[in-house]
């Protein structure tokens, strides 16, 4: 989605992909690489918990690491 608002946080835009736009990386493959989890195997599709949860996780390690 490319939000940027001072109040919302849009993974892709803090970890861009490598190739830059008009490319996105998907949460799924920056929280594998960041973070080294596994998220979204469930079969029957996304949990949105897990997502905002990862989305925080990916952010605290941006402003710890960063």
């Amino acid at each position: 989605m490319r939000v940027v608002h001072h109040r919302v946080v849009d993974t892709s835009v803090v970890f861009p992909h490598r190739l830059g736009p008009p490319y996105k990386r998907a949460l799924k493959t920056i929280a594998s690489d960041i973070l080294q989890l596994i998220i979204q195997e469930d079969i029957e599709g996304h949990d949105s918990k897990e997502d905002a949860s990862t989305c925080m996780r990916l952010m605290l390690h941006k402003v710890v690491h960063n």
